[in-house]
């Protein structure tokens, strides 16, 4: 298995507990973090390969001093998914886990050899309604944010979510079972 995990905070987002438990189950497990500039690197050394790239994408995140939100970060992640594509092509996994939506474009650019597990730990547009009605286009981010969700969501070969609820919202919203 693959993990991409992108951080798209200051935080050091990355749990080693999670990590250890995947090195438990497979000698071939890698981890892949797109961290932010500002964040240091981790200061975890988990017992698998784990490599680090500075997402120069994460330079939008200072576009929310102008209430334009992190929308314009993800939406460069997403970018990024043909770069991040080719490192995990070269470590010829069988499965690759997405963390969140915001890399799943990756899909379009794997073998269909490689499977895509998206792992949702709750529905982004519900998550992000309020924060985007308080930014400068919240219509057109909250568009573009439900699109990029289903196609996530839709492109998966599995979706994983946290709670029942996040389940059902995923299903209704976007007609997936």
């Amino acid at each position: 298995p693959f993990r991409i995990f992108p951080v798209e905070s200051g935080g050091q987002a990355v749990t080693a507990g999670a990590y250890e438990q995947y090195a438990r189950l497979t000698d071939a497990f890698s981890a892949l973090v797109l961290t932010t500039l500002r964040n240091r690197p981790l200061a975890i050394q988990p017992p698998f390969a784990l490599r680090e790239i500075r997402a120069w994408s994460s330079l939008a995140i200072g576009l929310e001093r102008l209430r334009l939100s992190k929308m314009p970060y993800f939406f460069l992640l997403g970018l990024m998914a043909r770069r991040v594509a080719r490192l995990v092509v070269a470590q010829r996994p069988q499965v690759v886990e997405v963390t969140m939506p915001w890399m799943a474009g990756i899909r379009r650019w794997l073998p269909d050899s490689i499977k895509v597990v998206l792992l949702m730990q709750n529905v982004e547009a519900l998550w992000y309604e309020e924060s985007l009605s308080q930014t400068l286009a919240p219509g057109l981010f909250g568009r573009w944010l439900s699109r990029m969700e289903g196609r996530a969501v839709h492109q998966a070969d599995h979706v994983i979510t946290l709670t029942s609820f996040d389940q059902l919202e995923l299903a209704k919203r976007y007609g997936v079972s």
